[in-house]
């Protein structure tokens, strides 16, 4: 599996409701919005999961900007 996509029904119970085509990214930084790619395994260590970060893809696009109330 390539380091910028991970399945969506792996991932957080939310994202069970993507379809699995979608692409995932993660949105962060309200003040300077940029869409983040992430690595395809998730990492469980004291009861918590953490998604790791592998890369910035670009801006956030304003339309997913202003859905999250940023802008």
């Amino acid at each position: 599996m390539c380091p910028t996509t991970t399945p969506s029904t792996t991932s957080s119970p939310s994202l069970r409701q993507v379809p699995g085509y979608l692409r995932v990214r993660l949105a962060i930084q309200p003040d300077f919005p940029f869409a983040h790619t992430l690595y395809p395994s998730i990492v469980v260590s004291g009861g918590v999961a953490y998604i790791a970060e592998a890369g910035q893809d670009g801006h956030l696009p304003p339309a997913a900007t202003r859905a999250l109330a940023w802008g």
